[in-house]
C-alpha cells in the first residue's frame, strides 16, 4: 500500500508508524508469538509478514478500537477541543473520531460546548468535551 504524504503531514506519519511499531512489539512479547519453531533464526518473506500482520489486526482489533474510544474521552476529558484538534493531538484518525464522538454522545457523554474557528482547519467547528463541567 503506497501512500503520499506532504511535509506537513510528515510529524503526525511518523507518530502514527511509532506507534503502530510499538503495538505490534507489545502484541508480540504480550502473546510471546513464536514465528517459527522448526527455523527458529529464519526471517519472514514480505507476503509471510502481511498475513501475520493481518492476522494481529483482526485478533486485536476490539481492543485496539476500544483503546481509541478511552484515548479520545480522557483527551476529550482534559481538553476542550473539535475533531481534527483530538485527531491532531492523539494520532487518532478523524473518521474513527467521529464514529467514537456519536458513540459518546448517544451514551451521554460527551458534548458540543461552543461552535468557532477550529486552531487547526480553521474553518467553524464544534468544540467537545467530556467532562460535565465544561458544559
Amino acid at each position: 500500500m503506497e501512500q503520499n504524504f506532504t511535509f506537513n503531514q510528515l510529524p503526525k506519519t511518523v507518530t502514527t508508524l511509532t506507534k503502530e511499531v510499538s503495538e505490534l512489539k507489545r502484541l508480540l512479547i504480550e502473546n510471546q508469538v513464536q514465528i517459527s519453531t522448526e527455523h527458529p533464526g529464519r526471517i519472514l518473506t514480505i507476503h509471510e509478514t502481511d498475513k501475520f500482520l493481518e492476522y494481529l489486526r483482526k485478533k486485536h482489533k476490539r481492543s485496539n478500537t476500544e483503546t481509541q474510544l478511552k484515548s479520545v474521552f480522557r483527551y476529550l476529558k482534559e481538553h476542550t477541543a473539535t475533531v481534527s484538534m483530538t485527531s491532531a493531538a492523539t494520532g487518532i484518525p478523524e473518521k474513527n473520531i467521529c464514529r467514537y464522538k456519536r458513540k459518546l454522545e448517544k451514551k451521554g457523554l460527551l458534548w458540543k460546548v461552543i461552535r468557532k474557528k477550529c486552531q487547526i482547519t480553521n474553518y467553524p467547528a464544534w468544540y467537545l468535551t467530556t467532562n460535565i463541567n465544561s458544559n
